[in-house]
């Protein structure tokens, strides 16, 4: 069989790990096997898998491949966050980051290279959509950084590089390999999905993995400036979002996080600080305030510390928990919304504004896209 032709097993749910061993005239518990030794394991070949048949390997050999991300660089902040820039499966380029904060580390997981989401205060929305990641390159994203770094990575965030929710099924095969309890084995609730707002996708995803954690991106309190901001809004507008928020099957202890960029003279008044406590009364949620990092790419400012106070303490006076994300990794471009600028130069803009239907990634080979980064966990104000 041509190398072209065969099948990467990091793609592999554990439905296609049962229809290989069917095909194959095995028992059902061979596919277990393999797909542990692929996901549990991280091996690099089928020689490794030594409980498998000789004669069954070299079936394996044959028929499929172990697919893997290539490193290109690593790179550590003075902070201790680490950036990985990964090459795909397709040949675009990811980055991940691994956030430590005392016994946790959090991996920022990329699900796109690009995104065609095109929100104003994210650099790489202006990049358009380059490319999907396969459910295989965003998994695997875990195991290379584990492999390479040889740490324990306790938690998850779908929230790199694009909108996890416009690549629905290879997230959705991604987090089922990340929460498998015999394969990469995490707590649904130590995982967590990013998304600007796509509500149908929201809702479906939250039925199939109610125990994963949701942030929803809200970037203002009102659907005018929310149009500029986060062009999906004009599809799926905040009293939809909302309604479709406090719907959300219950589960214990969950409260679903909003995440509100903070824009200096944009979304950053005290009356702003009131309409988004409004906007979100009857949510069970808490607030993640972001101050901005400024780019030269983009039209906007930081608020300074003062206003940011101001706005946290104007939400907790009317009973938001609220918390303030701290930026990590400045020195290596890892902090939130700055790795994508050096790329505008030379990349093309594919982004449908206003993320209409799906888009096609450009012919020939993607330029080198840079993920959008989150901040360690949390403190509260």
């Amino acid at each position: 069989m041509s190398p072209d032709s065969k099948k990467n097993l990091k793609d592999f749910g554990e439905a296609d790990f049962k229809a290989l061993a069917d095909g194959l005239n095995l028992p059902a518990y061979r596919g277990r096997q393999i797909a542990k030794w692929i996901f549990g394991k991280g091996v690099l070949t089928f020689d490794e898998m030594t409980d498998l048949p000789l004669d069954l390997r070299r079936t394996l050999e044959d028929g499929f491949f172990i697919g893997r991300l290539a490193l290109e660089t690593a790179q550590t902040s003075r902070d201790a966050t680490r950036k990985f820039l990964f090459r795909s499966s397709r040949d675009a380029s990811v980055e991940t980051v691994l956030i430590p904060d005392g016994d946790r580390r959090t991996l920022c997981v990329s699900t796109q290279a690009g995104c065609r989401m095109a929100c104003g205060f994210c650099v790489t929305g202006a990049l358009g959509l380059l490319d999907q990641l396969s459910a295989g390159d965003i998994a695997g994203q875990f195991i290379e950084v584990a492999r390479e770094t040889g740490e324990r990575i306790t938690h998850v965030v779908l929230m790199g590089m694009g909108e996890p929710l416009d690549n629905y099924e290879n997230v959705a095969r991604a987090v089922r390999t990340l929460v498998h309890p015999e394969w990469i084995g995490l707590s649904p609730r130590r995982v967590t999905l990013s998304t600007c707002g796509l509500i149908p996708a929201l809702i479906r995803f939250k039925t199939e993995f109610p125990r994963v954690r949701l942030a929803v991106s809200l970037g203002a309190p009102d659907d005018e400036r929310r149009d500029r901001l986060i062009p999906v809004n004009r599809r799926h507008p905040l009293g939809a979002l909302m309604e479709a928020c406090r719907e959300l099957p219950p589960q214990p202890r969950e409260r679903i996080t909003f995440e509100y960029t903070l824009l200096r003279g944009v979304n950053d008044s005290v009356e702003d600080a009131r309409a988004l406590a409004r906007l979100i009364r009857g949510v069970r949620c808490k607030v993640n305030l972001l101050p901005f990092n400024a780019s030269p790419v983009l039209p906007y400012e930081r608020p300074d510390e003062a206003a940011v106070d101001r706005f946290a303490r104007v939400l907790a006076s009317k009973g938001v928990t609220v918390t303030v994300r701290k930026s990590r990794g400045r020195d290596i471009e890892a902090a939130c919304g700055l790795l994508a600028a050096g790329l505008l130069k030379r990349a093309p803009q594919t982004a449908d504004a206003e993320a209409g239907g799906a888009a096609e990634p450009p012919p020939g080979r993607a330029p080198k896209p840079r993920l959008v980064q989150v901040s360690p966990p949390d403190r509260p104000v």
